[in-house]
């Protein structure tokens, strides 16, 4: 997953930091539920994994 364009924000809106995201190795395990492909579990690893 590439979020090197990505910042994080805190739940108020305010800017947490200005350091940009990285890359990230990551595995999405899906289900077919009720006729749509979803999301069931989600993992990202560390920054630089990828």
């Amino acid at each position: 997953m590439d979020d090197t364009q990505w910042l994080q924000y805190k739940l108020d809106g305010s800017l947490k930091n200005d350091v940009p995201g990285s890359h990230h190795h990551t595995k999405a395990t899906v289900e077919y539920v009720h006729g749509a492909w979803k999301v069931s579990k989600l993992y990202v690893d560390q920054a630089g994994t990828c």
